[in-house]
């Protein structure tokens, strides 16, 4: 989960909601599967009464990333290159998809120029000059 927010912040968010969403089932679902009237086990001197567990409570605790995941997913919605620049995502993955088509751009306004094979000014003269393309044969 945390390399997909890393690489992807929108879709680690909704990763985050929908892991805490599950953990936050899975402890609801246990809650209604337990008896109305807790079990209690007499021994000779002692009494054991079941309750929640360490168990329990680390499940739920770790449902809270819902609130984190909806608020990563929220960020990025509204800001949407804002947050990434702040978890230094690197922009040159395919899944930015704004890049690409400013990249895209860049390349279609450059065909217009000369490569480097062709320099200008002097240097091209002197390509020119030392050719062997312009040396006629007798």
């Amino acid at each position: 989960m945390n390399l997909l927010i890393v690489t992807v912040p929108r879709y680690g968010g909704y990763q985050m909601v929908l892991t805490g969403s599950l953990l936050l089932l899975t402890d609801a679902i246990y809650y209604t599967l337990i008896p109305s009237r807790p079990p209690v086990i007499r021994f000779e001197e002692h009494i054991l009464v079941f309750r929640f567990g360490w168990s329990f409570w680390l499940v739920s605790t770790g449902g809270s990333c819902v609130g984190a995941g909806g608020l990563i997913a929220i960020l990025d919605l509204i800001f949407p290159h804002k947050f990434s620049t702040i978890l230094e995502v690197d922009y040159d993955t395919p899944y930015d998809r704004h890049i690409i088509i400013e990249e895209s751009h860049d390349t279609r306004k450059k065909k217009g120029k000369r490569s480097l094979e062709e320099p200008d000014g002097i240097g091209r003269k002197i390509l020119r000059l030392g050719s062997t393309e312009n040396v006629k044969s007798d």
